[in-house]
């Protein structure tokens, strides 16, 4: 993603209405879900940080690919990064009680999304929840998306 993105979308992410309405939608997602307070929730593909701070605490992690994102995280506060691949997980088996991973499994730097599958099934706590989002038709996809994903 060029990095003037990445600053773009960390001035945006807390006001504008996709952003807002995907974050509404996630948090409906884990209520029905029941997370306990006790869980891990690792954000895989952490971008700025807007999902860490939203729904993170201090057992919160994000992981990224790119320098730049970890970059806005840790502008911005957030604790807990870590720069990686989400097809080859730096984390234990078992490890997290939550996943979250939103607009990031078709992103050009996810060379396998079939092990990215792989990975989440082996860091997630049996009983645990995943939240994926995906675009489902690239017609769907705007400027960010061309931007960031391409």
């Amino acid at each position: 993603m060029r990095i003037d993105e990445y600053e773009r979308m960390r001035r945006v992410e807390s006001t504008h209405w996709r952003y807002v309405a995907m974050r509404r939608l996630i948090s409906m997602a884990l209520a029905k879900a029941t997370v306990e307070k006790e869980g891990w929730l690792l954000d895989l593909g952490c971008g700025t940080g807007g999902n860490l701070l939203e729904f993170g605490d201090v057992k919160s992690a994000g992981l990224d690919l790119s320098t730049e994102a970890l970059r806005c995280c840790a502008a911005r506060e957030v604790h807990g990064l870590v720069q990686g691949e989400v097809a080859a997980l730096p984390f234990r088996n078992a490890s997290a009680q939550t996943l979250l991973c939103v607009d990031v499994l078709y992103h050009a730097g996810v060379r396998s999304p079939e092990k990215a599958h792989m990975e989440m099934a082996r860091v997630l706590q049996p009983g645990g929840t995943v939240v994926i989002v995906a675009t489902a038709f690239d017609w769907l996809g705007g400027t960010h998306d061309a931007e960031g994903h391409g």
